[in-house]
């Protein structure tokens, strides 16, 4: 059954930061900040595997690079004609206050992510053969950077996939 199945976190994270030695460094803080974008064409699509920084991720990139459990501030994206693992299909903002509880977070993601599943890949989640799971913030990054930013990343349990989920009707 469907529901049974194991969920994963992936958590986004930040690097420290030693800002004195980034001052006029603009690239380099952008990398360490998690700004650090990809190529992308006229549709936002990227166009060429690129390493991202954790905030520049968007709905419909697709990610080659397992995250399970782990923090990062930057990651490969590829287009989604490429084998991936994930596709981002959809993001929210947590409410403001204090960092969260993981049960709160989990809340949050099935009130929103499971709707948008099913508007992104054409089937109700406890239908369908994919499964999905999520970036959220870390304690970190919610203090010093006000990141309140969750996004929903769509997989296919069986492993890598070519081209979007988005429409698959798995």
């Amino acid at each position: 059954m469907k529901t049974t199945r194991a969920r994963r976190f992936l958590v986004i994270g930040a690097a420290s930061l030693v800002v004195a030695s980034l001052t006029g460094c603009s690239a380099i803080f952008d990398a360490v900040l998690g700004q650090q974008d990809a190529e992308r064409g006229e549709d936002g699509q990227v166009l060429e595997e690129s390493n991202v920084g954790a905030f520049a991720l968007k709905i419909g990139d697709c990610i080659p690079e397992d995250l399970s459990e782990t923090e990062f501030t930057e990651t490969s994206v590829v287009p989604c004609s490429e084998p991936h693992l994930f596709e981002v299909f959809h993001e929210f903002d947590l409410r403001d206050g204090d960092f969260p509880s993981d049960e709160e977070i989990w809340d949050a993601v099935f009130t929103e992510c499971e709707p948008a599943f099913e508007d992104f890949v054409g089937t109700a989640w406890e239908e369908s053969a994919l499964d999905y799971t999520m970036l959220q913030p870390t304690d970190w990054s919610w203090t010093t950077m006000k990141d309140r930013l969750v996004q929903c990343l769509v997989m296919d349990p069986a492993g890598e996939v070519t081209g979007s989920l988005r429409g698959s009707g798995r």
